[in-house]
């Protein structure tokens, strides 16, 4: 998918237990590059009680090669 903005979005689900989604942004003019995988693990620990947390690598790619990594934060 193209935004309005250029850049190119994609997002597919991967695993549905736990569930598991990848994706790719590329930036207008290969100005960056965004890609990862982000994991959500929810617990329901009552009837209105649920915990979750995400998991996942996420990585930012600048055109001058200079690499970002960097993990989901806790919900």
């Amino acid at each position: 998918m193209v935004q309005e903005n250029g850049c190119l979005f994609y997002v597919e689900e991967t695993c549905l237990s736990p569930h598991t989604m990848n994706y790719y942004i590329k930036g207008p003019d290969n100005l960056f590059e965004v890609f990862g995988y982000i994991t959500s693990i929810i617990s329901i620990a009552g009837i209105n009680t649920a915990t979750g947390t995400k998991i996942g690598k996420n990585v930012v790619k600048f055109k001058d090669g200079t690499l970002i990594t960097f993990v989901s934060p806790d919900m």
